[in-house]
């Protein structure tokens, strides 16, 4: 009867730190809590329990260098939500340039879908993002 086991409550502690770490873009946290062990790839949300993971969560608030940190780690670039957003499409919906091109860098997909049939430039409102992700662009990571 004692009580769970605390080392999985740890890990997911210390999992949802990095994913609160990248959210806020406190590059610093993000870092240390990597070094410590916590994963690139759980899933995590607010609204959908298991659905994002930090780099979409960085992505989704342009912290350029929480999702460079994140990729050199070896976070996955085109890791999905459960309805088909990715990384880049949350990037793109939200406007933010520098971490679009720092995507596209890593060899995100500008042609994936989403659940709804909409790919990256299908759901930004900004020229300047459609312009970017229609240019050529080629993988230097």
């Amino acid at each position: 009867m004692g009580g769970a086991p605390s080392k999985p409550k740890k890990a997911l502690h210390i999992n949802t730190q990095a994913f609160e770490a990248a959210e806020r873009g406190d590059l610093q946290e993000l870092r240390s809590l990597l070094d410590r062990g916590a994963s690139l790839e759980l899933r995590y949300s607010h609204e959908v329990p298991g659905s994002e993971t930090a780099l979409y969560r960085a992505a989704a608030c342009g912290r350029t260098a929480c999702c460079q940190l994140l990729l050199e780690r070896g976070a996955f670039v085109e890791a999905a939500t459960y309805d088909g957003w990715t990384p880049l499409l949350i990037a793109a919906q939200e406007g933010h340039l520098e971490t679009i091109r720092l995507l596209l860098d890593w060899g995100a997909s500008t042609v994936h879908k989403q659940h709804e049939g909409r790919c990256a430039a299908d759901v930004t409102d900004s020229d300047a993002v459609r312009a970017l992700l229609r240019a050529p662009h080629k993988r230097s990571k």
